[in-house]
Order: C-alpha cells, then structure tokens, then sequence
C-alpha cells in the first residue's frame, strides 16, 4: 500500500515538474516571435526617385512627378517644394544652385513608419538681355551693341543668313561686341543680330535675345523755292530735292528763319515782314541718319515796293541766252553793282562776281552746262535783284 502511494506521489510530482516547464518554456518564447514580427516589419524595402529618373533640374522646368515604393506613402520637403502631393516644384530655387532633401515617408500595416530621402539639385535659369537703347546704323559705320547675362558660363553672338550678312568684330562671346555691317545689310535696311547663353552640360536651356537694326545710307540735304524775293506778304513755295543712295527720308525739319517750322516734304510759308531770312532743312531718313542744309539769306522780304521796281527796269543783262558771257548793268540810274550770284533753279549759289561798286560787270567765262540759272544782282542800295538766264553750250 505504501508502494502504491509513493508512486502516486512521484507521478504527481512528475507531472507538475513538467507542466511548470513547458509553462516557462512558452513564456520564454513569446518574446522572441514579437521580435521577430517587428523585425519582419523592419525589412520593407523603400525606393525613391524621379519618374524620368533626372535628379538635377533648371528652375524652369514644369513639375517633376515622384516616384516611392511602397506606394500609398508620402512626400514631404522644403516650403513649396511639393505639389499636388506627388510633384516637385524647380522654380522654388533661388538666385544660387541649390540641393534639397525630399522625403518619403511609408508606414506599414504594423504601424511601422520608414522614411527615405532623395536629393534633387536645382540650377536657375539663364538670362541674357541686349541693351535696345541704339537700334539704328548709319552705313558704313560699325554697330556697337552690348549685353548683360547671368546664370551662364557665357555667351555667343552669331547671326542668321537670311536677316545678316556682316561680321562680328575682333570676338563674338564678349558682352559688347561690334558688328560690321555688309552692303546686303544696306540693301535689305535692316539686320537681325542674335545672343544666347553657353552651358557646357546643357541642364539648363540656352537663353536667347535678339535686336532688329534699321540701317540707311546718309543722306545728302538740298531744297529750292519757287521765289526767292519778293514784296510783303511774300508767299514761297519750297521743296525738297534731297537724295539718299539706299534706304528712305522719312523726315523733313524747316525752319523758315522767322521762328516758324514745318515738318511737311514740301511746305509753303507767307513772310509778313520785310528782310533777309536764313532758311534751313534738316532730313531723316529710316535708321535715323540725317543731313542738313542751311543757306543764309535765302528769302528777301521787300518793304518798299515802289523803290525795287523803279530800279528793276534798269537792270540789263544780255546777251541771254548765252554760252559763256554776260554784261549786267544799271541804265539811267545811280545805283551801283556790288556783286552778281550765280545760283540754279534750286537756290544753290555756283559762282560769285565782284564788281566793287561799278555800274557794270562783264563776265567773260560761265563755266556751266546748259539749263536756267539764276543772277542774284545786289546792288549798293541793299537790294539784291534777279534775273532768269539761259545758258545754251
């Protein structure tokens, strides 16, 4: 009977031993499955990078789509750095290249949070501007033009075949060049010059200005008058008959030599007052090249009638037509010859006679092809006189 219970007793105590083992057994293993569950989440995998897989960007590019995996995380960086959650914005940069740190965050399904970082540079844009102040050329005068850029390693100039035809001078990759122009340049009125940018790993686009040249050739400034003198109120008539090689007068400035003006090719004008005017024309032409003219004592503004034609009718000139001689001279009057003026029908003096106070003037040689003239007889009493000859070779 003791047998019996002492083996009881053993099998009861057997069985507590061994349920309080597996009991401590578990409890030491639950700890390391956790573990190994966290560690399980540990080992997810986070990529990042760009859709085109481009990581340096010119601030002005569009958005750049991001890419992260596992996907459903998100993004996150500098101030408006990101937009519409996915997209990175370039045009943040600043005046400097700069990089930025863009983040991915993803949390799993254990609540797990795992970040990644991708770093994107930005450069900024290029920019070149032309100084427009001088847009016009007077040939065949070289064209001084400069520019200013930044953002850039440099700049080129060039031109296009069908806009220019001259050559940049001494260097085209300095902010201020000169440009000589071609006679085609002349012809066409007008050349196109050209700048951009130079970057020698292209992340960035060139940026380009032009300029538009208006180009003439000088022009050379003449004008006539229907009358040259008269009795007040005198109405003259006057007219442009200035030239231009290449290219066109755009404008006209006279000066009527009594503080009144006009801007017409052809303007009239009425003097109210006796006396000598001083008559001027500046021209215009398209590239703002221009010439002027300015014959003094142009206009004579008679106040006594009744004195120049009493001592007209004595004035003789003969023979007329003629083909190299003149006799000027006053009949049956006490008026005396200064000088005599050869002018054309344009006003423009060709020769000059002194008589020194004689009474006549013979001129032997009239060196002048065939045509009308002009003599302009001033005479001692202050009045100059004229006559219309012929000259027939």
């Amino acid at each position: 009977m003791k047998t019996l219970f002492a083996t009881l007793a053993y099998s009861m105590v057997m069985i507590l031993f061994l349920l309080f083992s597996a009991t401590n057994v578990h409890a030491q293993q639950l700890p390391d499955e956790g573990k190994e569950k966290t560690d399980q989440a540990k080992l997810t995998t986070i990529t990042v990078a760009t859709k085109t897989g481009i990581t340096t960007f010119c601030s002005n590019y569009n958005l750049q789509e991001l890419v992260g995996t596992p996907i459903g995380g998100t993004w996150d960086g500098p101030a408006g750095a990101i937009k519409y959650d996915k997209f990175f914005d370039p045009s943040i940069v600043g005046s400097i290249e700069t990089t930025y740190d863009l983040i991915y965050s993803f949390t799993d399904q254990h609540g797990v949070t795992e970040s990644e970082t991708l770093l994107v540079t930005v450069r900024p844009a290029p920019e070149v501007i032309i100084d427009k102040t001088a847009n016009n050329l007077c040939y065949p005068a070289q064209f001084s033009i400069s520019s200013s850029y930044t953002h850039a390693d440099g700049i080129q100039w060039y031109t296009n075949p069908d806009s220019a035809s001259g050559m940049y001078i001494a260097s085209d990759t300095h902010s201020m060049v000169e440009y000589l122009p071609h006679s085609s340049d002349l012809n066409r009125l007008y050349f196109w010059l050209n700048i951009k940018t130079r970057h020698p790993d292209n992340v960035c686009a060139p940026a380009f200005d032009s300029i538009k040249v208006n180009i003439s050739a000088i022009p050379s400034a003449t004008f006539y008058a229907d009358t040259i003198e008269g009795d007040k109120p005198l109405n003259v008539h006057f007219f442009d008959s200035s030239s231009i090689s290449v290219g066109n007068i755009t404008g006209w400035e006279w000066n009527f030599g009594d503080g009144q003006t006009s801007n017409l090719q052809n303007p009239s004008h009425i003097y109210y007052f006796s006396g000598y005017y001083d008559i001027s024309l500046r021209v215009i032409t398209n590239a703002q090249c221009q010439d002027s003219q300015i014959v003094s004592k142009y206009i004579h503004v008679l106040g006594n009638t009744s004195i120049k034609e009493a001592e007209e009718s004595k004035i003789v000139v003969y023979p007329n037509p003629t083909d190299k001689e003149l006799i000027i001279k006053f009949v049956n009057s006490n008026m005396l010859i200064n000088s005599v003026s050869l002018l054309n029908l344009e006003g423009k003096l060709l020769d000059r006679y002194v008589a020194n106070s004689q009474s006549e003037i013979h001129i032997q040689a009239i060196n002048q092809p065939s045509g009308f003239y002009f003599l302009k007889i001033e005479a001692t009493n202050g009045i100059s006189y004229y006559r219309k000859i012929t000259i027939i070779k």
